[in-house]
């Protein structure tokens, strides 16, 4: 890898932030030929070859032999393309928006690793519907999957990694958004990290294997629809629960032209597969979901002990008291508080008894809080159900 071509500290904060950036030193032409087949490629000042444009005729496309990238948009928007097949020699990156807007474009096959898909490389291919990685997807840290290079792939069933310990440096915000029909990927056991919203509005996604050492870095990675709840409301995250619907925006191509169009999407409940300790089984635990950790013990939401019922409240000056039944074979609870800059509940304090005590509230603001009841098992505490939101204004 010529580290000539990555500006690494732009890059480096890039990737903290989930955003895959990419970015060539110095791509001026140094010549430049179309082949017979319609691709335009460019000589890098270092050498390297790229394709910057496509006039061909189309349908299933091989990438030439000796092509190390491909150019920012060099495909967009093309209706042409049916499929296309990375070579080898392909392994260096593929530039932002690179084949985006791609109506046609079904299949994508990388033959060996490639360092980077750079952000919204294949956004809004609607017709995408497998997508294969051969190799490694990793520049030894600094490279993976960019924010939204998949997003609004709105057919795109399966994402397969043909070696499943391949690295993957990270997904990127919002990598696989929106790809309502996701039923299948298995996450390699080099992935380094996860950002934020990477499968949220993935409703036919029901059950994930997060490996033992990746890092969740984001919220909202599974499990969420993010839209609308009525016409009347805002955008806002709701987790899975199987029944709830959500509104959401995507793109629709109508002979071959995009237009922005509206459908509704239930999340199923999802099962996350993990190994205790892991950041995949704290993500899980904290959401509340169900939880089966490698060697097929059960946790995060499981069946054992029911959500605490009949919650009530009293104020006190500055504090809240908050009450509920006992559920049988608890030994505590867990009380989480609605944070309205995160969207999500978080945890307040753990209690021994069915009561806790909210200190310093707010006089004249509202608190949303759950409960769940806490089962001790081999030294860990295991969380139940969780209970019906309560509302309190103090």
């Amino acid at each position: 890898m010529r580290s000539g071509k990555i500006i690494g500290t732009i890059l480096s904060a890039a990737v903290a932030a989930g955003i895959m950036a990419f970015f060539p030193a110095n791509t001026g032409k140094i010549s430049v030929s179309a082949d017979e087949s319609g691709f335009v490629i460019e000589t890098d000042s270092d050498g390297d070859k790229y394709i910057s444009a496509y006039t061909g005729e189309g349908g299933d496309i091989v990438i030439p032999e000796g092509v190390t990238w491909i150019g920012k948009q060099a495909f967009y928007g093309n209706r042409k393309i049916t499929g296309v097949a990375f070579p080898e020699s392909c392994w260096y990156w593929v530039d932002k928006r690179a084949f985006a807007f791609c109506p046609n474009l079904k299949s994508v096959d990388f033959k060996g690793s490639v360092c980077g898909i750079g952000e919204e490389a294949f956004y809004a291919c609607t017709s995408l519907e497998k997508v294969t990685f051969g190799g490694n997807v990793s520049n030894s840290s600094n490279g993976g999957i960019g924010s939204y290079a998949f997003a609004l792939c709105t057919s795109l069933r399966t994402v397969s990694f043909a070696d499943p310990d391949a690295d993957v440096d990270m997904l990127g915000g919002c990598a696989f958004a929106d790809c309502i029909k996701l039923n299948s990927i298995v996450l390699p056991s080099g992935l380094g990290s996860i950002y934020d919203d990477v499968f949220v509005n993935c409703p036919a996604l029901t059950d994930i294997a997060v490996p033992s050492g990746t890092k969740v870095k984001g919220s909202h990675i599974f499990g969420y629809m993010y839209g609308k709840k009525t016409s009347s409301s805002a955008n806002t995250y709701i987790k899975a629960d199987g029944s709830t619907q959500c509104s959401i925006y995507y793109w629709k191509v109508t002979d071959g032209n995009y237009s922005e169009s509206t459908g509704k999407i239930t999340q199923k409940n999802i099962t996350v597969t993990a190994a205790k300790g892991s950041d995949g089984a704290k993500y899980a635990e904290s959401e509340g979901m169900t939880c089966v950790y490698t060697g097929g013990e059960q946790g995060g939401s499981p069946e054992k002990l029911p959500a605490p019922q009949n919650i009530s409240f009293r104020t006190n000056g500055g504090d809240i008291v908050l009450g509920w039944d006992d559920v049988e074979g608890a030994d505590g609870y867990r009380v989480y508080m609605y944070d309205s800059a995160s969207g999500k509940y978080k945890e307040y304090k753990s209690v021994r008894t069915s009561r806790c005590t909210v200190s310093d509230a707010e006089s004249g603001k509202e608190y949303k809080f759950i409960i769940a009841a806490l089962d001790l098992s081999d030294g860990e505490y295991i969380r139940g159900k969780a209970s019906k939101a309560v509302t309190v204004e103090n």
